[in-house]
């Protein structure tokens, strides 16, 4: 309404006087200053990936940190040795992987170029037989998402060394996991599960290395 108002106010009007003086001249409102409509952050699931890739090649905390679910934090799984280790992190940047000591953002050497997994019903099988210096072992190479369906199966709790939390919380956290996305390069996988807002949250990494145990 302000808008045509001030349109209509810009017209010339045949029975004003010429002489009108400029102060007596209608003044145009000026458009009301409403809130911000820019539409909400994207919340898909390939949003999400994209937000970590970036994050981690930028070494971006913020970032990094905004992905995850204040309430679930992240869940870190390695094989420092014969057993697993899991790692629960409130906060990114004092995560250390058991590797060299090497914070999160080391990871950016080792991701593939991926800006959009392939979906596929069922992600790629590994076989150490198969792996050689050139090939992964896994039956297709490349990265992939898929149902966190094998992740749900996974259980080394009752062998596993649990640092920062405990293996309820941590087991709470793996039910919540309903996506994976799989990098056949190292076989890291990561794992992501909808928030209560409709954002997708990344709630584990699993960064084992199969046959290097």
């Amino acid at each position: 309404m302000s808008i045509a108002l001030g349109l209509a106010s810009c017209q010339s009007n045949p029975n004003e006087s010429a002489n009108t003086p400029p102060a007596a001249t209608a003044q145009a409102p000026k458009a009301e200053i409403t809130p911000s409509t820019a539409p909400s952050p994207d919340t898909t699931l390939l949003a999400a990936w994209q937000q970590f890739d970036h994050a981690i090649r930028a070494h971006d905390t913020l970032a990094l940190q905004r992905l995850l679910d204040p309430a679930v934090g992240l869940w870190v799984l390695e094989q420092p040795g014969a057993m697993p280790r899991v790692t629960h992190v409130a906060h990114v940047r004092n995560f250390r992987r058991d590797y060299q000591s090497l914070p999160i953002f080391s990871l950016a050497d080792q991701l593939m170029s991926c800006t959009a997994p392939v979906a596929v019903k069922q992600l790629p099988k590994f076989d150490c037989g198969q792996q050689t210096d050139s090939t992964s072992g896994f039956t297709r190479e490349g990265c992939f998402v898929s149902a966190a369906t094998d992740f749900h199966r996974l259980d080394v709790w009752p062998y596993a060394t649990v640092v920062g939390g405990t293996a309820a919380a941590g087991k709470a956290a793996q039910a919540r996991a309903t996506r994976t996305i799989l990098q056949t390069r190292f076989s890291f996988k990561f794992h992501f599960a909808r928030s209560a807002d409709g954002t997708w949250r990344l709630v584990f990494l699993d960064l084992r290395i199969p046959c290097s145990a």
